[in-house]
């Protein structure tokens, strides 16, 4: 079975690799002539593309018993679809290409799959590829009959969503507009009702996970953190706070890639206390700077009648030489708060993350990770029958 899998996963990476290589370097030959509207920035699908690709084969070869490898290698392939159609269809009336108009109505929808696949299916299948039990199984099904259906309106009528710029669809019903509408409203609901059942698998999955699988479960939940977080900047007008949203969703293939091939998987309690320390340090420099220039400001204008650039030097000086105390205030509240509970999941796991870490104490750990994959391998070689 992994020789199968292996040969697949190799030609989805090479289809991903070829479609977004192909797509940027039509942007490319288009810089002068961006396509109208659209989120984001030009080319965006690419990252999403390389990091989900690039990780689904590694664990396609690496893991072929998870299907999560195979989920992220098609997020890969739509994603690289989507940013060749995007650019060919641009470029398709000033190059003179063939079919512009299919690939702009195809674009139209291959969203669709990306966003259940990225939104809901990696969380249904996290960590094993599995769903938790067969209970759950229904709302895998959501999320594919919501994501078909959602699809189907969108190909005969592309203005049920937000589209970058007119589509034309090359196939037609006749169905009423208004009950299009109504109709993608439905599908695109079973979609989220789908995701949101997912999503609280994956919570009812974490509370009843012990050891590694816990530890797993860290690593998607800090990225799902990182997206929740930024989700109001998608909104904002401007390609910076858009950016760094995309960036965010960009997480999620390397959160997956380093749980499910344990590469540092330990190392998850250290990155989420950098986290909050750099994050509550960020937000307070931030505010106390607007806060203290204000101030500093109004004194300059009451003495002198106008703004002057002192303000800002002087804001700045004081806050560098806050910086390194606060860090180290911070970084005390962030181990007293959260120590306790990181060392009570994995005391060993999180000793090596810690920059001074004895060497018996990486030994005991190092060991453990050995005597956990040697166990595994003999209950696997157990088993598999005789075929002598």
């Amino acid at each position: 079975m992994k020789r199968p899998r292996v040969v697949i996963s190799g030609i989805l990476a090479g289809a991903t690799l070829s479609m977004t290589l192909a797509g940027l370097l039509l942007l490319i030959l288009t810089l002068d002539h961006p396509p109208e509207g659209g989120w984001g920035f030009r080319g965006f699908p690419a990252l999403f593309a390389l990091a989900a690709g690039t990780v689904g084969w590694l664990i396609m070869v690496r893991r072929p018993e998870n299907r999560i490898g195979l989920l992220l290698s098609a997020i890969g392939l739509f994603n690289g679809a989507q940013l060749f159609l995007t650019e060919y269809s641009a470029s398709g009336l000033r190059m003179g290409l063939p079919a512009s108009n299919v690939a702009a109505w195809v674009n139209a929808f291959i969203w669709v799959p990306t966003f259940a696949l990225m939104a809901g299916g990696i969380a249904f299948l996290f960590p094993d590829g599995h769903p938790p039990s067969r209970a759950w199984r229904p709302a895998g099904w959501l999320m594919v009959v919501g994501s078909v259906a959602l699809m189907a309106i969108i190909a005969v009528y592309p203005d049920a969503v937000s589209t970058p710029r007119d589509v034309r669809p090359i196939i037609t019903v006749p169905i009423a507009d208004t009950a299009l509408n109504t109709a993608s409203f439905v599908a695109l609901g079973i979609v989220a009702a789908g995701i949101i059942l997912a999503a609280v698998s994956l919570i009812r999955r974490w509370l009843r996970a012990t050891g590694v699988v816990r530890e797993q479960i860290k690593w998607l939940a800090l990225s799902a953190v990182l997206v929740v977080a930024t989700m109001p900047l998608s909104i904002i007008p401007g390609v910076v706070p858009n950016a760094v949203f995309i960036v965010a969703i960009g997480t999620i293939p390397l959160a997956v890639g380093i749980a499910v091939l344990r590469y540092r998987l330990y190392e998850i309690d250290a990155v989420i206390s950098r986290t909050l320390v750099y994050g509550a340090l960020t937000a307070i420099l931030t505010g106390a700077f607007a806060a203290l220039q204000k101030v500093l400001q109004t004194v300059f204008v009451s003495a002198t009648g106008n703004e002057s650039d002192a303000a800002t030097i002087i804001t700045t000086l004081v806050l560098a030489t806050s910086f390194a105390p606060l860090k180290k205030g911070i970084e005390k509240i962030v181990e007293r708060r959260a120590g306790s509970s990181t060392r009570s999941d994995a005391d060993a796991a999180a000793s090596t993350a810690a920059p001074a870490t004895p060497a018996d104490d990486l030994e005991r750990l190092l060991r453990r990770v050995v005597r956990e994959e040697l166990a595994a391998d003999r209950r696997s070689a157990g088993s598999t029958p005789d075929r002598n």
